[in-house]
Parts: C-alpha cells; sequence; structure tokens
C-alpha cells in the first residue's frame, strides 16, 4: 500500500513540475515576443550631416542599415543608392545589417555623402542633354565641311572656274554652323540653375564642348575666306 501511495504522489509530482515548466516556458516566450516587439517599435533620433547641414532622422531601433538609408533619403533626398554613411570611421555598407550591431544610440552623428536628388535637376539634365546632341550634330557637318574644303580647295581638286560658287557655299555653310552654335550657347546661358545644382558642371563641358567646334567652325570660314581672297593659289 505503502509503494502504491508513494507511486501516485511521485507520477503527480512529475504531472505537476510538467505542468509548472510548461507554464513558465509559455510565459517566457511570450515575454521575450513582447520585449522583440517593444525593441521593433522604439525608434531612435541620429544626426545626420550632409554638406554641412545637420538633419535629424528618426529610425526603428529594431531595423537595419537598409531602414536608415530609406529614412536618409526621405530626409535629404540622396537616393539610397548614391549614399555613402559613415559613422565613427566605418561604412554603413550592409543593408541587412542590424542597427543594433552598429551600435548607433540616440544622438549619434553620422556623415552622409551623396549627391541630392532634385526634381528639377531632371528638367535642367534634359535641356542641356538636347543642346549637347545639336551640338553633335553641327559637329559632324562641320568635319564634314571640312572633308570638303581639304579635298576642293586645299587639295586643288575642284577647278578654277567652279571655285567662287565652291567658297560661298563653304562660307555660307560655315557661317550657319555658327550661328546654330551661338544660340545653343544662348540656350544654355538661359537655364535658371542654382548655384549649388549639381547641373552646373554639366552645363559647362557641354559650353566646352560647343566652344571647341565654334573654334572649328571659325577655322573652316577663315580657310574659306583665305581661299576666296587668293583664288589663283
Amino acid at each position: 500500500v505503502c509503494v502504491c501511495v508513494c507511486v501516485n504522489w511521485f507520477c503527480v509530482f512529475v504531472l505537476v513540475v510538467s505542468v509548472v515548466s510548461q507554464l513558465i516556458a509559455e510565459r517566457l516566450s511570450s515575454e521575450v515576443s513582447t520585449l522583440k516587439v517593444t525593441m521593433a517599435e522604439a525608434t531612435i533620433t541620429v544626426t545626420v550631416m550632409h554638406e554641412k547641414v545637420k538633419h535629424a532622422v528618426e529610425v526603428s531601433a529594431g531595423g537595419t542599415v537598409a531602414d536608415l538609408k530609406a529614412e536618409v533619403e526621405a530626409v535629404t533626398k540622396v537616393p539610397v543608392a548614391g549614399q555613402k554613411l559613415i559613422f565613427k570611421g566605418q561604412s554603413l555598407s550592409d543593408p541587412s545589417k542590424p542597427l543594433s550591431a552598429t551600435k548607433l544610440k540616440k544622438g549619434s552623428r553620422i556623415m552622409l555623402l551623396g549627391q541630392r536628388h532634385e526634381p528639377e535637376d531632371d528638367k535642367l539634365l534634359a535641356a542641356i542633354a538636347e543642346v549637347q546632341k545639336s551640338a553633335q550634330a553641327i559637329l559632324k557637318r562641320a568635319d564634314a565641311l571640312d572633308e570638303e574644303i581639304v579635298q576642293g580647295l586645299d587639295k586643288g581638286f575642284l577647278d578654277k572656274d567652279v571655285r567662287p560658287a565652291a567658297c560661298k557655299k563653304f562660307r555660307k555653310q560655315s557661317l550657319t554652323c555658327a550661328e546654330e552654335l551661338m544660340r545653343l550657347l544662348e540656350t544654355l546661358d538661359a537655364l535658371s540653375i542654382p548655384r549649388e545644382s549639381q547641373v552646373r558642371p554639366r552645363r559647362k563641358a557641354v559650353v566646352g564642348l560647343i566652344e571647341s567646334v565654334l573654334k572649328k567652325v571659325d577655322d573652316l570660314t577663315a580657310r574659306v575666306a583665305a581661299a576666296e581672297a587668293h583664288p589663283d593659289t
């Protein structure tokens, strides 16, 4: 009888321990889940420095570097693809890295390198691209005219009887190219581009292209004028 009683009490004890253990495990699991949710919902505010301007960026403490970059883009207008975030001398380049592993905390200062995207810049760049396309087309015409002048005037393949008419045609073509190039420069000059805009270097490059083509065209005009001044040479 004693043995049976002991066995029964032991079974009850085991059952109680099992139930209690299960309850504790469920409670711990619930607390861990709650903690994870709390961490995910918590936010931290960091200071992002871009072009000497401070930006307050709020991000989820349970997020990743990718989440941080998305928030930085929303605040600074610097596209994620063009961002370089530097924190304590280290680049935050791994988008999947948890922010908790970066040691970021409230008030941390991050340096941002990258160019802002301005919708207005797209329109300006498109306008500049059209001017560049026109300038390149004029350059092709100038090259073709140069070849005609070389063959017809410089090498003397044109008969003397037709040289005056040819010179007149060449001069007209070169002057037309010059006029078109000047209009392109006026178009670029008329574009209203902010002083700090990243579009300015692009416009400067296209101006340089136009000026080089204009120099070539002026040289062609001078060669034609020389041929007209000395028809017998």
